[in-house]
Order: C-alpha cells, then sequence, then structure tokens
C-alpha cells in the first residue's frame, strides 16, 4: 500500500500540514475579515452620523429647520448604507425612523446615554438595550446647539450582514485554497515520484548486488544527490565486482597451487608404497616430497601473512642496522641456485656500511623476495645487480636482473595476489605469487616507496627505499 512507502509518507505528511494550515489559515481570515468589516462599517456609520448631525445643527443656527426634510435624509441614507437611522430628541423620544413608524417605538434612556454619547465616541453591537431582536453594530452622535445637549443620531446596521459578507469571502477564499491545494499535492506527487522511482530501482539493483548480481547497473539522469547516489551505487558495483573475480581467482589460483604439490606428494608416496619406484631410487622421490612439502608450507606461511596484514595491521620493530650486511647475507642463501643458472651477482654498495632505520626481518624478507624474483627470471649466465644509493635522508636499494623482462601490459599488475605473467618467460614456475605482493605490503607499512622498470626482452629493476639511520650504532 502507499501509505507504507515513502511516498506514502511524504504524502500524509504534506496533506497533514496542509490541512492544518489550511483550517488555522481560513479560520484567521473569517475572523480577521469580519472584524476589519465591523470596524470599517463602524467608521463609516461615525462619518455619515456626524455629517447628519452637523447638518441638523446648521439648519438649525440658520433658521431653516421648516426646511430641513428630516425624513427625506434618514431615507436616502437608509438606502445608501443599508443603515437604519434615528433621530432622537433630549426626552429619550425616537422623532424619525428611516424603516418605522416612531410612534411603535418606546422612549430611549437617553439619560443613561447621554455621557457615553458626549464624552466618549459611542458604539455597541447588541440588541441596543433589547430593541432589537438580532446583534446590531450602533453608532451615536449627539446633536449639541448652544452648548446643550437636544438629542442624538444613531445609526443601525444588522451585524448579520457584515458576517455573510466576511463568510461569502471565506467559502471564496476557502475554495481557492482547496483547489492550491490539490494543485500541491498533485506537484508533490508527481515530483515525489520522480524521486521516489529511482530510488526503488536502487533499492531493486542493491538486492541483486546483495545477491551477488554486480553486472546491473543504474541509469543516471540527473547531476543532484539522486544522480550522485545512483554514480555511488554504480561504483561500489564495480569495486564489488572486482572483489568477487579477485576471490574467485584466489580461490582458483591457490586451489592449482595446492593442488600441483599434493598430486606430486600423493604420486611419488602411492608409487613408493606400491613398490613402483624402488628402493635405491626412494630418497630420491623422498626428497622431491620433501621440497613439494616445503612448498606448501612457504604458500601456507604467505598466505597468512597477507591475512593476518590485512586483519590486524604488520607490527614493525624499528632498529638501526646496515643494509649491506642484509644484503650479503640474503645472496649467499642462494649461492648454489646462481651456480646452478651460472648466475654472477654484483654488488654495488656506496659504502663499507650503510644504515637505515627499519625493521630489520621484514627489510630481510623484501631483499629475499626480489632476488629470489630476479634468479627465477633471469637466463642462465646472465647478471644479477644489487646496488645501494644514498639520497638526502633516504636509502635507495636496487636489485637488477637481465632476464626477459615484464611486458608492459603486465607491470600494474604484479602487485596483485597470485599474479603470474606469461609462465613462459621464466624457467622456474613453482612461485607462489605472493612474493611481490608482500613486498609491497612490507615496504608501504614502513611508508616507503617501490618502483619497477622493466623492458621486455631486456631486463627487470626494483627499487626501494627505507630511511637512513641519523646515528650510527
Amino acid at each position: 500500500m502507499i501509505r507504507n512507502t515513502l511516498l506514502g509518507k511524504i504524502l500524509s505528511s504534506y496533506l497533514l500540514i496542509l490541512f492544518l494550515g489550511f483550517v488555522l489559515l481560513t479560520s484567521l481570515t473569517y475572523k480577521g475579515l469580519e472584524r476589519f468589516l465591523i470596524n470599517e462599517k463602524t467608521d463609516l456609520l461615525h462619518k455619515e452620523a456626524t455629517v447628519l448631525a452637523n447638518q441638523y445643527i446648521s439648519a438649525y443656527h440658520s433658521g431653516n429647520m421648516s426646511n430641513f426634510n428630516m425624513d427625506y435624509l434618514v431615507n436616502v441614507l437608509d438606502h445608501s448604507l443599508d443603515t437604519r437611522i434615528w433621530f432622537v430628541n433630549k426626552d429619550g423620544f425616537v422623532i424619525s425612523d428611516s424603516r418605522s413608524n416612531t410612534t411603535n417605538i418606546r422612549p430611549l434612556n437617553i439619560k443613561a446615554l447621554e455621557e457615553d454619547i458626549l464624552y466618549r465616541r459611542y458604539s455597541e453591537i447588541d440588541n441596543f438595550y433589547g430593541f432589537f431582536e438580532e446583534d446590531m453594530i450602533s453608532v451615536g452622535t449627539p446633536i449639541i446647539v448652544a452648548n446643550t445637549f437636544q438629542g442624538a443620531v444613531f445609526f443601525h446596521t444588522e451585524l448579520s450582514t457584515l458576517q455573510n459578507r466576511a463568510r461569502y469571502v471565506y467559502y471564496v477564499a476557502a475554495l481557492i485554497l482547496f483547489f492550491i491545494m490539490i494543485i500541491s499535492l498533485s506537484f508533490i506527487y508527481y515530483f515525489g515520484k520522480k524521486i521516489i522511482n529511482p530510488l526503488n530501482e536502487m533499492n531493486k539493483t542493491a538486492t541483486k548486488y546483495a545477491n551477488g548480481d554486480f553486472d546491473t547497473t543504474i541509469k543516471v539522469d540527473t547531476d543532484d544527490e539522486i544522480g550522485r547516489l545512483a554514480n555511488s551505487l554504480n561504483n561500489m558495483a564495480y569495486e564489488l565486482s572486482k572483489i568477487e573475480e579477485f576471490r574467485r581467482s584466489f580461490i582458483a589460483n591457490i586451489s592449482h597451487d595446492f593442488r600441483s604439490p599434493l598430486t606430486s606428494i600423493k604420486g611419488y608416496v602411492g608409487a613408493i608404497l606400491d613398490g613402483t619406484i624402488s628402493y635405491e631410487s626412494q630418497d630420491k622421490y623422498l626428497n622431491i616430497v620433501l621440497t613439494e612439502t616445503d612448498r606448501l608450507n612457504k604458500l601456507t606461511s604467505d598466505i597468512l601473512f597477507l591475512t593476518r596484514m590485512e586483519t590486524s595491521g604488520l607490527e614493525l620493530h624499528y632498529i638501526t642496522f646496515d643494509i649491506h650486511k642484509i644484503i650479503r647475507e640474503v645472496t649467499a642463501l642462494f649461492e648454489q641456485k646462481c651456480l646452478a643458472k651460472n648466475i654472477t651477482i654484483t654488488l654495488m654498495l656506496d659504502n663499507v656500511e650503510l644504515y637505515v632505520f627499519a625493521d630489520i626481518d621484514r627489510v630481510k624478507q623484501v631483499i629475499y623476495n626480489l632476488f629470489d624474483n630476479a634468479i627465477k627470471f633471469s637466463d642462465e649466465n646472465s647478471v644479477i645487480i644489487i646496488e645501494t644509493t644514498e639520497l638526502h635522508s633516504k636509502v635507495y636499494t636496487s636489485i637488477k636482473d637481465f632476464g626477459q623482462g615484464i611486458p608492459q601490459k603486465d607491470l600494474k599488475y604484479i602487485w596483485d595476489r597470485f599474479y603470474k605473467s606469461d609462465p613462459s618467460r621464466g624457467k622456474d614456475k613453482k612461485g607462489t605469487g605472493l612474493g611481490l605482493s608482500i613486498v609491497k605490503e612490507i615496504v608501504k607499512a614502513h611508508d616507503e616507496n617501490i618502483k619497477v622498470f622493466s623492458t621486455e626482452g631486456v631486463g627487470s629493476e626494483f627499487v626501494f627505499t627505507l630511511t637512513k639511520s641519523t646515528i650510527d650504532p
């Protein structure tokens, strides 16, 4: 139902506000307009009563009372103002009434009214002391001749007449406001749909994302908040698709990298057990099994290392140490591998000793992985150059091989886990594909940089930085 939707809530809230505003505005308008009409009518009656009283006084002073046609004047004013007019003498008798025979009107208690009429602007809204059956707007003006109170002029108009006028305007205003409310609701509904429809589309798309379908994109037609939200969701879907692709690739790679040594181990162990491999050859194949076991152990350790870095970060233990000493120690570990491929190691070290401030074990791991990588992809009878350079507060370490190099299209992917470019470019195809990822994370944890320069068919060079120690141990 629409009331359970965001659009329904917007419409309900807006309708409630409009209704309350409509009731409040029309009520205040009616009351204000009624008061305005009463005040306006009262002012007009006072002016006309004063004019009429002055005409009476003028006729009295000029001696033309015989020519002062009182009945004619009050009838004219009655028709023009829709007002009942009384002339009342000083004894309280109505001597002229625009609408009735004066003999039918009981005398006024003029003494009670004289003070009000003389000393203030007299006006009342009531039945005028019971003379009328309904409420009237009554105003009175005194007639003073030779400083003597001679009577008064009273104007009476029906209050209901003004109330009917106010009510008519109220109904017209209410009708106009009602149509404005209908039009406003239509606009709110229209623009609400313009907002809600994209949100509904985003909701459906987000549900697809939750179910693993990241191929659906949201069409963006605007550059407002809705459009930016849609772009954010599209970008999120793109990133999630990359994560999902990485997850699948990760599972595929790790399955392959685990299956290959396990298959070898199973095959050789089975062959030993069933006697296919002779007793004399068992040592050879058991060494192969041991090598494959070491490979599995290294793969597992690398995965655990990267996982631990992601979850809790890499804890570094900074000390000052000689980077040249570490380079010599690491290269010594690869002596047999280098001899097997007849690879020459050239050390171009800046000084006899060069001290840096870093985690010694992690730096050793970086050099080990980079040097191991250089040996894997170096041709036989080639050279690997390790060089250090001191520049300002940094120490640059370069490991350069003259192997087949890395294709330009693969350079941006070499830091990704399990990524391997064309395996045929190297003789050793037993790498885990995690070495460079670990190198990158360790260098990054030190807040340092690492770069690679490679030309296919020429070779590759990896250069990383470390902070030079300010003190020698």
